[in-house]
C-alpha cells in the first residue's frame, strides 16, 4: 500500500502480465493526482490499443474505456495503435504494425516536449519499445517532475512470427527500469492506493 503523495517528483515505472491491472492501478494514481489538486499539471499519453479478447483474456483499453473524463487533466491524447503480435498475420505485417506504432507514439511524446507539464503519465508505454530504444522517453522525462507509466512485461503475449520485437520490447523496459525511481512489477507484488 502507498500513499499517492509520496509519488510526487517520482519516476515511477508499473510493470506486469496482460490483466494484471497495471492501467486500473495507473489511473487510480491518476485520480489520487487529481484529487491532491494536480489535475491542471497532469499529461497523459495514452498508447494502450482498444480493448479486446485474446485467448480469452481482455487485452488494451485506453482510460477513457474505464470512464475516464480527459478534462480532469491538462493534456490527454489518446494515441491510435495496434497490438502487433496478436493482430500481425505474418511477420511483415507484425513489423509493420511496430513500426507504425512507434511512429505515432513518438509523434505524441514531441506533442509533450513541445509543451511539457509538471506530471506526465503514460499509458502502454511498451507499445513504443516493441522496436527501437529508449528514444524520446528520456527527453520528455526530463522535462516534468513526476513521470508515472506501465508497460507489458513478462507476460504470455507469444512473438510467434520471431520478429524480435518481444525481446526489444523487454530489453528496452529493462533499460527503464535502471533509470526510474520506483519499479511496481504488479507479476510479484499486490499493491493497494492510498
Amino acid at each position: 500500500m502507498f500513499d499517492v503523495a509520496n509519488l510526487l517528483g517520482k519516476r515511477v515505472l508499473i510493470v506486469g502480465d496482460v490483466g494484471s491491472g497495471k492501467t486500473v492501478l495507473t489511473l487510480k494514481i491518476v485520480y489520487g493526482l487529481i484529487d491532491l489538486g494536480f489535475g491542471g499539471r497532469i499529461s497523459i499519453l495514452d498508447f494502450a490499443p482498444n480493448i479486446m479478447l485474446h485467448c480469452g483474456r481482455r487485452v488494451g483499453g485506453k482510460f477513457t474505456d474505464y470512464s475516464f473524463n480527459p478534462k480532469l487533466v491538462r493534456m490527454y491524447i489518446p494515441v491510435e495503435t495496434i497490438p502487433p503480435r496478436i493482430l500481425g498475420k505474418c511477420r511483415d505485417e507484425v513489423l509493420m504494425y511496430a513500426n507504425m506504432n512507434r511512429g505515432r507514439c513518438g509523434d505524441a511524446i514531441k506533442l509533450f516536449i513541445d509543451d511539457p507539464s509538471d506530471i506526465l503519465v503514460i499509458n502502454d508505454l511498451s507499445l513504443y519499445f516493441h522496436v527501437g530504444d529508449l528514444g524520446l522517453i528520456v527527453d520528455a522525462m526530463k522535462l516534468c517532475k513526476t513521470f508515472i507509466a506501465n508497460a507489458y512485461f513478462d507476460g504470455f503475449i507469444e512473438d510467434k512470427f520471431s520478429t524480435g520485437i518481444s525481446i526489444n520490447e523487454r530489453e528496452v523496459t529493462m533499460n527503464l527500469m535502471k533509470i526510474v525511481d520506483i519499479v511496481i512489477n504488479l507479476n510479484v507484488q499486490g499493491v493497494r492506493v492510498m
